[in-house]
C-alpha cells in the first residue's frame, strides 16, 4: 500500500487544491462501503470514476490509474463478482493509504478555506 500512499502525496504536492476533493471522496466511499453489505467488483470502479466526475477530477490522474492497475486490475466491468468480507478490508487499507499520501502532503493547507 505505500506505492498508493506515495502516488497520492505526489499528486497532491502537484495539485494541492485538490486536498479536500479527496477528502470528500475517502468519506463518501466509506459511507458507501458502510451502506452496501455486498456491492460487486464493477460497481465500486462505476462508483469510484462517478466520484472523480463529481469532484471534477480526471480518470487520467495518477492515483486512479495506479489504483486500477495495481491494486484493483480486473475489477473493472465485472459485475458478477461481489466484494467479500476480506475485499471489503481491503479496501478500506486502500482507503488509508490514499489518506497516509493525503497527511504527508507538505504543500496542501488543511484550512477548507483554502479549497
Amino acid at each position: 500500500m505505500l506505492g498508493l500512499e506515495r502516488i497520492a502525496t505526489e499528486y497532491l504536492n502537484s495539485h494541492p487544491r485538490d486536498f479536500y476533493k479527496f477528502h470528500r471522496i475517502l468519506t463518501a466511499a466509506d459511507d458507501a462501503l458502510q451502506a452496501y453489505q455486498a456491492p460487486s467488483h464493477g460497481a465500486v470502479m462505476k462508483w469510484i470514476k462517478q466520484a472523480l466526475k463529481r469532484e471534477g477530477l480526471d480518470e487520467q490522474m495518477s492515483v486512479y490509474l495506479f489504483l486500477r492497475a495495481v491494486y484493483l486490475k480486473d475489477w473493472e466491468g465485472s459485475y458478477f463478482h461481489w466484494v467479500d468480507e476480506g475485499e471489503r478490508e481491503y479496501l478500506y487499507d486502500l482507503m488509508g493509504a490514499a489518506m497516509g499520501g493525503m497527511h504527508r502532503c507538505s504543500k496542501c493547507s488543511t484550512n477548507p478555506e483554502d479549497e
